[in-house]
């Protein structure tokens, strides 16, 4: 038990989440040994390359970006309304 609390030390400490250690040191038994498991079983590698991606600055071009035409109820036919009327509860069904 000492080295997989000390190796949640080590993962925590280097990933800036020392904070999270007085929570292991604060429990015992069961509790502590869930919450090394689920610090465990973090991968933080990951964790850290998504946060870094998700902080980057992303550039789209929107130079082929065309405005899209509208199409209001009143301009379909009684079987287009009703083609859309079932493709909207098929697709509400799927969720």
């Amino acid at each position: 038990m000492e080295d997989r609390i000390e190796q949640a030390k080590k993962i925590l400490n280097k990933y800036n989440q020392g904070h999270v250690i007085q929570l292991i040191e604060k429990h015992s038994g069961s509790m502590q040994e869930e919450i090394l498991n689920q610090i465990l079983s973090i991968d933080f590698d990951e964790l850290d390359e998504l946060y870094k991606r998700a902080a980057e600055s992303v550039e789209i071009d929107t130079s082929t970006l065309e405005p899209i035409t509208a199409i209001f109820s009143e301009m379909l036919s009684e079987e287009e309304r009703k083609s859309y009327v079932a493709a909207r509860r098929a697709s509400n069904q799927r969720q």
